[in-house]
């Protein structure tokens, strides 16, 4: 049986040795700029303050907005997915329509359910207001949306720095602190290890089956290295949307301004920065509208199946709708929403589980809390019917991070306030959000379905996936809680439970 080091008690000593001369305070966040300042040979003068990187991470994300803004598209949804003939009717319009209107209608994107024939609606579909009414009057058209661009829950890096360690953590020398939390059993502080402890095969089973990681994004940068040494030497050859090949993104590139698929997948499985070094990432790349993204769910779904991966497979879905949504009107009226739901479900299932982020709005409105709650989809659809493992943010010192909205329909919490992160450049550098923890609970649950006998025991189906979202909740040996902080007089911080 393979051995797993993550949170078991008794651990041997010889996997923690002890750092010497060496000591840390975690009390304040300006004890951190200093000591980041130190690290990177920069004045304390200019480290950064919260209020300036905050306003920085505004500039940056408002810069990727006006990047990649959208042109004005719709999406419509079918009142009857399974009515051929007014699919049909409602495709004929469509393609008529766009080429009246002087467009291409090869770009239009068709959200596919999982049964056979099946056509959830259509997006990407450039028309005029005018065009937008006449389509939701036809007869198997329930509504007809915008179709909005994705949001990613990614909190901009802080520092302009790299960091550098001097070894590559596969010799288990000076990782980041956020990659040995993730081993770190309880008792252990975290400035008396130096180390990530993990096994060369976690992610690949004894019998020779792989763990694969189905990661959909705007694309990953497949062939980036750190220090020379490739960061996923374990991967498949991308998978792509039909809209993605006609727009001319079919490339193992990532192409997000923020680089948002090569941190996650870094986290998640990278040599230099990941939880489980020997499992397998399958890049799913879409490009543009909410649609396209969930147009890759299904590639990734029907991918799965075809290769009977079941049983071996997680997917990453990171992104999702800007604003606040109703978890079942969003279903009722956005293609986009109903698409998702239909296919998370059959993930469920197979017993796949399916990771989503907890999100970054907490803190909107001059830092005051706007948003506490997970209020989103798809991560506020999380039941026990609906078995979504959604995962929130806190800090080094176990506490929640500002940003991170949570409640009752969070799975888990990860160290990812301040994680070191593989960019398509082929730096490092830090960064935050809870995109990032959903990459570091992936990578420790293949390490998990590595094992020949998974501590969620010998289930199938949506009890599987039920199964692995109360172990990675409160299973004895999935993690535990932080102290309390004290922060002046009576003030109380609670500490999360961290996987």
């Amino acid at each position: 049986m393979s051995e797993l080091h993550l949170h078991l008690e008794p651990s041997p000593s010889e996997y923690f040795p002890p750092l010497p001369n060496r000591t840390i305070s975690f009390d304040t966040v300006s004890e951190r700029d200093e000591r980041a300042a130190a690290q990177s040979n920069t004045s304390p003068s200019k480290k950064s303050n919260p209020s300036s990187w905050r306003q920085r991470r505004a500039e940056r994300l408002a810069r990727r907005e006006n990047t990649f803004k959208l042109k004005t598209m719709y999406a419509a949804l079918t009142k009857d997915p399974g009515n051929q003939d007014g699919i049909k009717e409602a495709q004929d319009w469509i393609e008529k329509r766009l080429e009246h209107l002087g467009k291409d209608p090869k770009f239009a994107i068709v959200l596919r359910g999982p049964e056979d024939n099946e056509v959830i609606g259509w997006g990407a579909l450039e028309l005029n207001e005018q065009s937008s009414i006449e389509l939701g009057g036809l007869s198997n058209i329930q509504s007809v949306v915008v179709d909005e661009a994705p949001k990613k829950r990614l909190i901009a890096t802080k520092r302009d720095r790299a960091f550098n360690w001097d070894q590559l953590a596969w010799k288990k020398v000076d990782a980041p602190f956020d990659l040995i939390d993730v081993g770190r059993c309880k008792g252990k502080k975290l400035d008396e290890l130096e180390e990530f402890t993990y096994e060369s095969q976690r992610g690949k089973r004894n019998d020779g089956k792989r763990i694969y990681i189905y990661i959909i994004e705007e694309g990953i940068q497949m062939d980036v290295k750190y220090r020379n040494i490739p960061e996923f030497p374990n991967r498949e050859q991308t998978i792509y949307t039909d809209h993605c090949i006609i727009e001319g993104h079919n490339n193992e590139n990532d192409e997000d301004l923020e680089f948002h698929g090569t941190i996650v997948a870094s986290l998640a499985l990278g040599q230099s920065h990941g939880v489980s070094k020997s499992a397998t990432l399958v890049s799913v790349k879409y490009w543009g509208p909410l649609t396209d993204m969930i147009d890759a769910l299904y590639k990734a779904g029907i991918h799965i199946r075809d290769n009977g991966r079941q049983l071996n497979s997680i997917i990453v879905l990171t992104n999702g709708p800007r604003d606040p949504t109703d978890p079942v009107k969003a279903r009722e009226i956005d293609p986009a929403a109903a698409d998702t739901y239909k296919w998370i479900s059959t993930l469920h299932d197979a017993g796949v589980p399916v990771i989503a982020p907890a999100g970054n709005d907490r803190l909107l409105k001059n830092g005051n809390p706007s948003r506490e709650a997970i209020d989103f989809w798809p991560s506020n659809w999380e039941s026990p019917n609906f078995p979504l493992i959604n995962v929130a943010e806190m800090d080094l010192d176990g506490i929640r991070s500002e940003e991170s909205q949570a409640g009752n329909q969070v799975t888990t919490w990860a160290s990812s306030k301040a994680a070191w992160v593989m960019r398509k450049d082929g730096t490092s550098d830090e960064g935050a959000g809870t995109s990032l923890g959903c990459g570091i609970v992936a990578g420790v649950i293949a390490g998990l379905m590595a094992l020949d006998e998974p501590p969620w025991g010998a289930v199938t189906g949506r009890d599987r996936v039920e199964a692995i979202r109360q172990f990675i909740r409160n299973g004895d040996n999935s993690g535990w809680k932080r102290d309390d902080k004290q922060y002046g007089q009576g003030n109380t911080l609670i500490g999360e439970r961290i996987i």
